[in-house]
């Protein structure tokens, strides 16, 4: 039993492993008014005479004792201690966390089809863990070619989108290789099903995890590059399909993404952030219930929610 007390001048909290907001609703309330009146009450202060209802700090701590908070520590997380907090707690418990760590990890938004949670790359990493999935990282932002069709100089995709682990060619193409592919070779390929693509000048960088997850059957090797995060707009970088017209010359080109501050400064590590929500969206699908990715957040409210994703992930095992 937790022998942590909190004395106040109007009395003694009683011990927080035992409380009940409603049997001890008196105890807390004067607990809330002394609180009320110290610095410690800060956070709940509204308006510009920065009054402090009691009220605000009583809910606070009622819901910190559903989640398993001691009221000191309710009051410290003031009005981030709310109802989507609490909904968080009741799914970071599901996953394994502690309820501090569901709070600042485990996010409820408000959208037009109800309330949603999403979480951080980190969480999603724990949950693959915990599942016992392997993860290896083949390649860590690696500089590869990019790949184009012929007729339409559209952009088909990166490397090791158009060959697979092995160095095989996807049987959906055909490879143009100057100074190999004769006239007549050509002629007949175009003619054919095979779409014909040839190498471009250009490279983009690639980040490949090998995940495996055997009670699922799960073995796949999640590729992602910088130039399909130019494209998501994340990325500052020229759009692989999109062109506007410059108003000079008349021409179309390519259009310019501005990208986000956290992509642009630490592209390697958003790279592989990405590499691991998006798979384990999946192959944890099981655990993560419902739970979203930030990603998919921000296509359901469309528009912009907080930041997660800039953060240091867990060190997987790198291929020698």
């Amino acid at each position: 039993m937790n022998e942590l007390t909190v004395n106040n001048p109007k009395g003694t909290l009683a011990r927080y492993a035992n409380l009940d907001p409603f049997r001890d609703f008196k105890q807390i309330q004067e607990f809330a008014v002394a609180i009320a009146e110290s610095d410690m009450a800060s956070s709940f202060k509204k308006g510009t005479d920065g009054k402090v209802n009691p009220s605000d700090i009583i809910a606070a701590i009622s819901i910190g004792i559903e989640c398993g908070i001691p009221p000191i520590s309710a009051v410290a997380l003031g009005k981030t201690l709310n109802a989507k907090s609490y909904l968080s707690v009741l799914k970071g418990k599901s996953l394994g966390l502690d309820p501090i760590t569901s709070i600042t990890k485990v996010h409820n938004i408000t959208t037009k089809n109800g309330e949603i949670l999403y979480t951080s790359v980190d969480i999603i990493s724990k949950t693959i863990l915990d599942t016992n999935t392997t993860m290896k990282i083949i390649r860590d932002y690696e500089a590869t070619p990019k790949y184009y069709e012929m007729m339409t100089n559209a952009y088909v995709g990166h490397h090791w989108k158009v060959f697979n682990n092995e160095g095989e060619l996807n049987p959906l193409y055909f490879l143009y290789q100057k100074g190999k592919t004769s006239a007549d070779e050509l002629a007949k390929q175009l003619d054919g099903d095979k779409i014909v693509i040839s190498k471009g000048s250009d490279i983009t960088y690639v980040t490949s995890i090998h995940f495996i997850r055997k009670e699922k059957n799960i073995d796949e090797i999640f590729h992602y590059s910088t130039q399909e995060a130019i494209d998501a707009g994340l990325l500052m970088g020229y759009h692989s399909v999109y062109k506007l017209q410059d108003p000079t010359t008349k021409k179309y080109v390519a259009k310019l993404v501005e990208g986000k501050n956290n992509w642009n400064d630490n592209t390697p590590q958003m790279l592989r952030n990405r590499c691991i929500s998006i798979p384990g969206r999946i192959i944890v699908a099981d655990k993560l219930q419902g739970i979203y990715t930030q990603d998919e957040a921000m296509d359901i409210v469309n528009e912009p929610i907080i930041e997660v994703e800039n953060i240091e992930t867990i060190e997987v095992q790198e291929e020698n």
